[in-house]
């Protein structure tokens, strides 16, 4: 693995991939690009939103709850409003009712599975890092783990997209760094607007597993070389013509080149100077070179730099904690410290 210390998002790793292709370089264009409000996916996240919703209550007011998913995102949901109405009727007559006949998969039948929303995973093993939409822990065997990934977009006529099985690949790897290579389970996609098989199987196979992480050390190349400032990685953005890829894609691309080829040579020069200061602070925020005496504040310290450190340079360890209660209500544990050190942790009062 290349800078395995770097974590990439297994999500964006994913999006790289393309039917039978790798575009490490169109991951750089997208990531140019300003992100755009775009309706399908604020979609996506009200679906979800729905979704743990009928994990874990069995009577959900859907009016009421809309209400609530709209009111929390109130800035996109103004950005899109003439699009809310539409979105509401999709949630109501396709997806909701696919997501309540598919709870018993996802729940688990009884009980045989203790049910995590949205857990977040790092490996410094393989150099990602994902959030997964549902990961099932058998109460009766501790190394079975599975993987349910929801997907609310276009259904394939078939198994799943390309993009979508990269991403599940680096859950299964995030398992087996994290639980160990016997962890057992299944993996799968769940497509909560497929009319029939919503639920389809992601196999573990070693051969996607080389195949994703040849794509992450792709993209961790195209941003060294980015930081770096490069001349090769503005020469392939410029030379890169694909064809046969979907029309957004297409667009995409198109885009980044007309306004950049449009620029001066001083705008140019300018532009890829601001690029490559912006991505040489990402790198010292994942990964920073300044572990002189414990000054180490990378996200890859939290592995790296030496627990006693941590302690009495950085002091961000807290020892001697011992568990008080827990609120069943709010879901909060709480713990009493039996050792008075200086650390950068609030203790509520």
């Amino acid at each position: 693995m290349l800078e395995p210390d770097f974590l990439l998002e297994a999500k964006d790793v994913g999006s790289l991939f393309h039917k039978s292709e790798r575009l490490p370089v169109y991951y750089v264009v997208e990531k140019l690009l300003p992100s755009e409000s775009n309706w399908k996916m604020f979609k996506g996240t009200l679906v979800n939103n729905f979704l743990d919703k009928y994990l874990f209550d069995d009577e959900v007011n859907f009016e009421a709850a809309f209400d609530e998913f709209i009111t929390e995102n109130l800035i996109t949901s103004y950005s899109l409003r003439e699009y809310l109405t539409q979105i509401k009727e999709e949630i109501r007559t396709i997806h909701i009712p696919r997501i309540k006949a598919a709870l018993p998969a996802l729940k688990g039948k009884n009980d045989e599975f203790t049910v995590t929303t949205e857990p977040t995973f790092y490996s410094a093993m393989f150099g990602i890092t994902g959030r997964l939409d549902i990961l099932q822990s058998s109460v009766t065997d501790p190394k079975r783990k599975n993987v349910l990934e929801l997907k609310s977009g276009k259904v394939p006529n078939f198994g799943v997209w390309k993009q979508e099985e990269m991403q599940v690949t680096a859950y299964n790897l995030l398992m087996q760094s994290n639980f160990g290579n016997d962890r057992r389970g299944d993996s799968s996609i769940f497509y909560s607007a497929a009319q029939s098989n919503p639920v389809r199987n992601v196999p573990v196979m070693t051969t996607k597993s080389i195949e994703f992480l040849t794509g992450r050390n792709e993209i961790f190349l195209m941003l060294y070389l980015l930081k770096q400032n490069d001349d090769r990685v503005f020469s392939r953005l410029l030379q890169f013509s694909p064809t046969g890829l979907p029309e957004f894609i297409l667009k995409n691309i198109a885009r980044f080149k007309t306004v950049f080829e449009a620029a001066s040579p001083l705008e140019q020069k300018y532009y890829r100077a601001s690029v490559s200061f912006l991505i040489n602070e990402l790198f010292d925020s994942k990964i920073s070179a300044n572990d002189n005496e414990g000054g180490d504040s990378s996200f890859a310290s939290l592995w790296r730099q030496q627990p006693l450190i941590k302690e009495e340079s950085q002091f961000s360890l807290i020892r001697g904690l011992e568990f008080d209660n827990y609120d069943e209500q709010r879901d909060l544990y709480f713990f009493r410290r039996t050792k008075k050190v200086v650390a950068r942790f609030r203790e509520k009062t």
